[in-house]
């Protein structure tokens, strides 16, 4: 599908934001372009496979103790860990990974069950995937998100898996992987305000390792007023930048050939269309 095919409304693309969204349009224009714009879609990639199918299990035992107050047996959860793999194995495009699909699978199993046996006693959740949509009344846009899961206490938690442990900070402790995690998360809580009219007790990010040993993480994400002005400063940002793709009719949305996902295993349209489909416009971008 080229833009040519698509029909004019749907040029302006979505009507929404989210902060997915958001991170896209800051790391790729034209990736920004082929999924929310022309819709075209995306091969699944291994990391994104394991990151679904932990997911899937972790919210399996969500769903269940919500109701319960017990987490389910971890059996129950390694099944539904294997079956969401296993089903979206086929899809991935195994030539452009640095890894064999059994034993991905295998490594992302064991920080998932350490996390179930060491972590999830501990949480009691109230609401799994609470909807934390809000309303930005200054750009006019509504913001639509879900996150991981509420706990008891209000503790908003958003779970990750990860190669690596997040990095450390000279004070102990540790700070999000990437600016794209703490974003989601400072809108997650901004999300959570909206909704109870009250900040969370804690926002973190629950890094699940599949190393050689595996790891949990917890990073808690402040968010002050210096996070609450980052976001209304990066939305604003963002609503200007698609305003004018829109005006250009995303002739400009140019891929970002710095960034260091801007590869052929990270980024599913490294393929045609991303390689021949930009032209470069004579106007001054905001």
């Amino acid at each position: 599908m080229s833009r040519d095919d698509v029909k004019p409304e749907l040029l302006t693309g979505p009507t929404h934001r989210s902060p997915s969204q958001y991170n896209t349009l800051a790391a790729c224009e034209a990736k920004y372009h082929y999924r929310y714009v022309l819709r075209l879609p995306s091969p699944l990639s291994a990391p994104l496979l394991l990151g679904r199918a932990t997911d899937e299990a972790v919210m399996l035992n969500f769903d269940g103790k919500k109701k319960t107050g017990r987490d389910e047996p971890v059996k129950r959860v390694k099944e539904k860990y294997v079956a969401e793999f296993d089903g979206g194995r086929g899809d991935v495009d195994w030539s452009r990974e640095d890894e064999r699909p059994l034993d991905l699978r295998d490594s992302g199993m064991r920080p998932l069950e350490k996390y179930h046996q060491e972590h999830c006693p501990s949480i009691q959740p109230v609401e799994v995937q609470p909807d934390l949509g809000m309303e930005n009344k200054e750009l006019g846009i509504r913001i639509v998100q879900f996150g991981d899961v509420l706990a008891k206490g209000g503790v908003l938690i958003d779970v990750k898996t990860s190669k690596a442990s997040p990095p450390s900070v000279p004070s102990g402790g540790f700070r999000p992987k990437s600016e794209d995690h703490e974003f989601q998360v400072i809108c997650y809580d901004l999300g959570h305000r909206a909704k109870f009219g009250t900040p969370p007790t804690q926002s973190r990010l629950d890094y699940l390792v599949h190393t050689k040993e595996p790891k949990v993480v917890s990073v808690p994400v402040a968010v002050g007023p210096a996070q609450v002005k980052y976001f209304g400063t990066v939305a604003d940002r963002m609503e200007r930048r698609l305003q004018w793709l829109n005006a250009t009719a995303w002739a400009g949305a140019l891929p970002n050939r710095r960034h260091n996902l801007c590869s052929r295993r990270w980024c599913g349209y490294w393929t045609p269309p991303c390689p021949v489909r930009v032209v470069p416009v004579a106007r001054t971008a905001p």
